[in-house]
Formats: C-alpha cells, structure tokens, sequence
C-alpha cells in the first residue's frame, strides 16, 4: 500500500493526436504492467476501451491509470485532446498536483499545447511539456524546445534532450544525473557534443533554481555552485512555484525516453502532500484551504461519474484520512449515508478490487446511485464540503426529440440520466412539443447526418429564427 509521498497525481494534456494515450501504453509497457504495446488504431490501448473511442481512435473521457516505478504510484489522468471534451480537463485538475503537456517534435507548439498551459496555469498547478514521436520523419527536438522558449519563457528547460546519429534519436541525456540512454533504456557513455549542451542547459537551471530561494540566489551571484541536495531541492520548489518548467522527450512507440521520463517525475513532480490544497466551502459560501490530511477523518471529493452497462462508477481522490469499503459515509450534498462496500483502484476499463484507497491517491466506487460528479464523501459527524468544479457556460443548444412518437418520458429520463452521470448542469426546457437541452460539452455521441444519435435519442441543432427584431423560440 503506498502513503501520500508516495504517489504522484499527473495530468496529461496536449492537442489531440500529440502522443498522450500512448505514452500512457508505452509507461504500462516499460514498467511491464502490460506485455504488449496496445495501438490506438487496433483499439488495444489500455486508456480508450470505449466502443466510441475505439471507432473513432482518440479519447472521448478521461481515463486513469496506474504506474508504478521507483518506488511510486503515478496516477495518470490521460485527457481527451479535442476541444468537445474540455470539462473533463477541468474535473482531472481538481485532483492533479501538476500537469504534463504532450506535444510532438515534427508539428511543435498547436493551439491544444496553448490551453493546456492555460488551463494548468489558471489552475495554479505545475507544467511540464514532454517532446513526442522523436521517430517521425523531419522531426525536430531542438527547434520545438527553442519555440517553447520564445512562447512560455526562460523557466523552459531540457531536463532530458535526444542523442541523434544523423537525424535518427538513438538516445537521450538526462541533464540533471548528466547520464545518457539508449532505447532500451540502458545506461550508455555520455556523446562528447552532449557535454556542451549539458553545460549550457545546467547554467540556465541553476539560475532559474536561484529564484526559489534568497540563500540560493546569494550563492548563484558569488558563482558558487549548489551542492546536489540544494540543487534536487530547488527544482522540486521551481517546479512547484512554476519558475521551472521541465521539457522531456521521446518515442512512445519504442520506449526512447520513457524510463528517464517516470525517473525525473518520481524525483521531481510533487505528491499530493507538496501539491494545491482544495479549496472547502462553509454554509456561509466562505472558501478557505482544505490541505491534505493523512491523519484527518476520511474525506472523499467525487471528480468523474462514467456510467456503463455494469452501472455507474464514481472516481474520487482521498483528501483526508483513508477510505475502507466497510465505511459508511455521508454524501454533504444531499445529508444521505453511503454505505460503500465497492472500492477498487481504476486502471483504464479494469477494476482492481481494493479494501483501502488511502490519502491523496485516487479510487473509484460502484453501484453509488445518489452520488454525482462535485460530491463530497466524509465521515459521520465530520462534515466538509469541497467546492464542486465549474464549468465553461454553455455555447449551444440542441432540440431533441424522440425518433419514435410516444417514447418522449423516455427521452426526459434519458436526458436526467445524462445530467446525473456528467453533472454539467443541463437543463431542458418546453420548446413547441419537443425538448432544448443546453450542454456545457459534447457526450459520448455519433453523428447522424445533421444532428447525433446519443442512446436511442436523436439530437438536432436548434436554429431560432429572429422575427420583428426578436428571436422567435418556437421556430426550428
């Protein structure tokens, strides 16, 4: 069982199609968790199992998985990349203590790369940007980190950069432990031309760690250099305090990179104990600091609902104390009592049955009926609410209505059912027989012509039309 030091919350972000569920698989593959490298385009990958995601081939939720190397448990939240899914980006950085931005070496900075840093900074949490597909042709490692630079600042830094033989990445150099890799992720003699760069990069970091302290920036101006605890130290405090900005690289597919990538992460990415406390809201609506507390009465805020044909599964990350499945908690939205008995550690589809989920790491409950997305789980007599996330308002509105006359009470419970799994505050309305419903998201839908096809409901875009001046809302 791993404590709270122990375990590391991860975000993944990026545009779509820039690498992430796949360095997801490439993770599972070199921590041998898995035996065989799942594709995105065989539908085998570990993090998208959805029918919806496996036709499509990106990701339509968020899925988590467990890594463990070094000693650690990293919880990776692999985001959907297409703009259609944002609010699952906002539920996975209320558990995250820091995010990691997928881009790749051949197209550079894209407009998902730009939110993803948005969203990490606007959430006060760490960014760090892995380099991808160092194997595509005319892909460029140096000239990507040189447009990360330009664009996000000086705290950019490579902590790992590629060894190439031609234009071929045939190894990495870990800047920090000044060790270089091969692809199979075996220690190999440090390139004479990577002995300049390690130089140069290492002068920018030592400034950029300077920031993070007096006594360092004292050091750094007499030209006296850190000793290895102040250095580890004061990356681990740039990273947090944002004036670091670790860049990684690799190759998903043949595991260039990955190992060096977990290493600085366990050593470097802070634990939930190191990462932004959540925030609790009194029955006043006064907000104060909720920090993380392994010793505290068992606290669970609920961040992800996904219902499937087994039921409903409810993912929550421990705040305080720890979560056994003979507990009884109660729900501090509604006041009702809980009684769990279903708690596993997610990993993808699979559901690894668990009798404790302990502080700061991340679960998931079944057959929770009450329970939504934004809830929080505590302890009788220990009450506490966590604010619940907030979402983009909504942008566009759809009629629905039931491809068959006299199914429309399914329809309306149809649309209840959407509301409760996703909690996005939708809303329906009468509009001349049929039903609106104003979504802050796209759902797990296929096109259909003009309109989508969500669980037996048919979904058209609602067009009013404006009459005298005035939008007319009877009109299609």
């Amino acid at each position: 069982m791993y404590t709270a030091k122990d375990i590391r919350n991860l975000a993944l972000l990026g545009h779509g199609g820039d690498g992430k569920s796949a360095l997801c698989e490439s993770m599972l593959y070199v921590t041998k968790a898995i035996t065989r490298l799942g594709k995105r385009a065989d539908g085998t990958t570990v993090s998208d199992f959805d029918d919806e995601e496996k036709k499509r081939q990106y990701s339509i939720k968020t899925s988590v998985i467990p890594v463990e190397f070094g000693g650690c448990k990293l919880n990776v939240l692999d985001n959907p990349g297409y703009f259609d899914f944002a609010a699952e980006i906002v539920q996975s950085l209320r558990v995250a203590d820091a995010g990691l931005i997928c881009l790749t070496a051949k197209s550079g900075i894209a407009v998902g790369t730009e939110k993803g840093w948005k969203s990490l900074a606007d959430a006060g949490l760490p960014a760090m940007f892995y380099v991808s597909k160092l194997d595509e042709e005319h892909a460029n490692f140096f000239n990507t980190f040189d447009s990360l630079r330009d664009i996000f600042g000086a705290s950019v830094i490579p902590f790992t950069f590629p060894i190439l033989h031609g234009e071929e990445a045939v190894g990495v150099v870990d800047l920090v432990s000044k060790k270089a890799y091969d692809v199979s992720g075996k220690e190999i003699a440090l390139p004479a031309e990577a002995e300049e760069k390690i130089e140069e990069y290492m002068a920018e970091l030592n400034e950029q760690v300077a920031e993070t302290d007096e006594a360092l920036m004292e050091k750094f101006f007499m030209e006296e250099p850190f000793t290895e605890e102040e250095l580890l130290k004061g990356i681990k405090e740039g990273i947090r305090q944002r004036s670091v900005t670790p860049v990684f690289c690799g190759c998903a597919m043949n595991g260039l990179g990955t190992a060096a990538l977990l290493d600085n992460l366990v050593r470097f990415a802070p634990s939930p104990l190191e990462g932004k406390p959540a925030v609790r809201v009194d029955e006043e609506g006064k907000e104060s600091e909720f920090p993380l507390n392994p010793d505290g009465p068992a606290t669970a805020f609920v961040f992800n609902t996904v219902a499937d044909q087994y039921g409903k599964n409810s993912y929550f990350k421990v705040l305080s104390g720890n979560i056994e499945d003979t507990m009884t908690v109660v729900n501090a939205r509604t006041g009702d009592n809980e009684k769990l008995g279903n708690t596993f550690f997610p990993k993808g589809k699979d559901n690894a049955k668990t009798a404790k989920v302990c502080c700061g790491d991340i679960g998931v409950f079944t057959k929770l009926a009450s329970v939504r997305t934004g809830d929080t789980l505590c302890q009788p007599g220990k009450l506490v609410t966590i604010k619940p996330m907030t979402y983009a308002e909504p942008c566009y509105r759809m009629a629905i209505y039931a491809k068959t006359k006299g199914q429309e009470d399914k329809v309306a419970a149809g649309l209840v059912k959407l509301n409760d799994n996703r909690h996005v505050d939708s809303f329906l309305e009468l509009c001349a027989g049929d039903f609106l419903a104003v979504h802050k998201r796209r759902f797990d839908c296929r096109t259909v012509g003009d309109g989508v096809f969500w669980n037996n409901i048919f979904l058209v875009p609602f067009r009013p039309i404006v009459k005298g001046g005035r939008v007319d809302n009877n009109a299609r």
